[in-house]
């Protein structure tokens, strides 16, 4: 080694990781998720500290990529609500199932409600074209029979493009408030049975769901057979459950059941052990008396409150005039609390234009 050589110590002034991750969160500006934001760089920074493997960082990577992406597509329509379509990419153009599925999108339109789809042919395209391309969005996902989505959503700027079926079914759930399902094959019953579970749980907001079939078509009422007799039927599942879903061959039916569901009923969130039920319109407490003796089984102790917004409700500044009610569900009948919600809305006749929705905050 040459006497010239001069070894250069490593340097000691090196911030630690927390004080460099706030920096890179300061420098971007503050937001009212921060603290989320950095749980997520902590996360990553982690897993590459812990043996990742390349495989896995790549699907890490690509979920947040899609799901950033989706969020970007919906984020100007957060508002607005929407009812997704689902049902057989391979439909014919032309035909009755077509046909009905693209009146119920249309009526959707007409009521203030926008379309989502899965941006395919079949029943998707009936649903944007039902729609029109500016009430319309495409989900699509990446095959490689198809390209792209169908042509009335492919070059629209709301369509959202996934590698991944579970970001792309995580993006139909969090940016809908009513589900309508045609008969379709393998994934729209894997679409069917995967939403079902989450109302069933409370992973998801209760929501119109309906299955639509042409006058004197049996798929609905053959799944149907099916879930008495062997989920029912070996007690996998309540009677309670099928108060979740609504089986119609009516178009009309199938509208009324969107538009009703929010009638009185407007959104759900939890405030600790407090269910948070906001209403559109104001109650009579003598009802509140007599809905309380018919549903106490689903409560954990007595009492319904009509109330205004609580305190953790102050990331929803555009629904504080809205009416509370408040009550303590046990979260776990969930075919019972939509019973409890069809109960509301049948106080009232009339119905209201689609009403702002709540943004989703993920606490089910």
């Amino acid at each position: 080694m040459s006497s010239n050589t001069t070894l250069t110590a490593p340097p000691t002034d090196t911030p630690p990781l927390e004080t460099l991750v706030d920096q890179l969160v300061q420098a971007k500006g503050p937001s009212p998720q921060d603290d989320l934001i950095r749980a997520i760089i902590h996360t990553a920074l982690g897993l590459a500290n812990n043996g990742l493997q390349r495989g896995d960082a790549k699907i890490l990577a690509t979920t947040v990529r899609e799901m950033a992406a989706s969020f970007r597509v919906f984020a100007p329509y957060k508002l607005k609500r929407k009812v997704t379509f689902f049902g057989s990419a391979r439909e014919p153009e032309g035909s009755p199932r077509y046909e009905l599925t693209r009146q119920v999108a249309a009526w959707c339109t007409s009521k203030g409600y926008m379309v989502i789809t899965g941006g395919g042919e079949g029943v998707m395209r009936a649903g944007n074209e039902g729609a029109g391309v500016e009430n319309s969005f495409g989900v699509t996902i990446q095959l490689p029979f198809e390209v792209g989505g169908n042509s009335i959503i492919r070059n629209d700027h709301k369509n959202s493009d996934h590698k991944y079926f579970f970001t792309r079914k995580l993006t139909f759930v969090k940016e809908t408030d009513g589900l309508i399902f045609m008969p379709g094959g393998f994934g729209t019953l894997d679409e069917c049975f995967e939403i079902l579970t989450l109302m069933q749980t409370g992973k998801t907001s209760l929501m119109p769901f309906v299955m639509v079939d042409i006058p004197g078509g049996h798929y609905w009422q053959g799944w149907k057979r099916f879930v008495e007799e062997e989920l029912l039927g070996h007690g996998y599942i309540s009677k309670d459950d099928f108060s979740l879903f609504k089986i119609t061959s009516d178009p009309e039916a199938a509208a009324r059941e969107i538009e009703t569901f929010y009638r009185v009923f407007h959104s759900l969130r939890f405030a600790g052990p407090l269910t948070v039920m906001r209403l559109n319109r104001a109650l009579p407490e003598a009802f509140l008396a007599e809905l309380e003796g018919r549903y106490g089984d689903i409560l954990t102790s007595p009492g319904l409150k009509l109330s205004g917004p609580l305190p953790v409700e102050v990331d929803a500044p555009h629904l504080s005039a809205l009416p509370r009610l408040i009550l303590n569900f046990n979260r776990r009948d969930y075919g019972r609390l939509r019973q409890f919600i069809d109960e509301l809305n049948r106080q009232v006749d009339e119905p209201i234009p689609a009403p702002a929705r709540a943004a989703w905050n993920g606490d089910a």
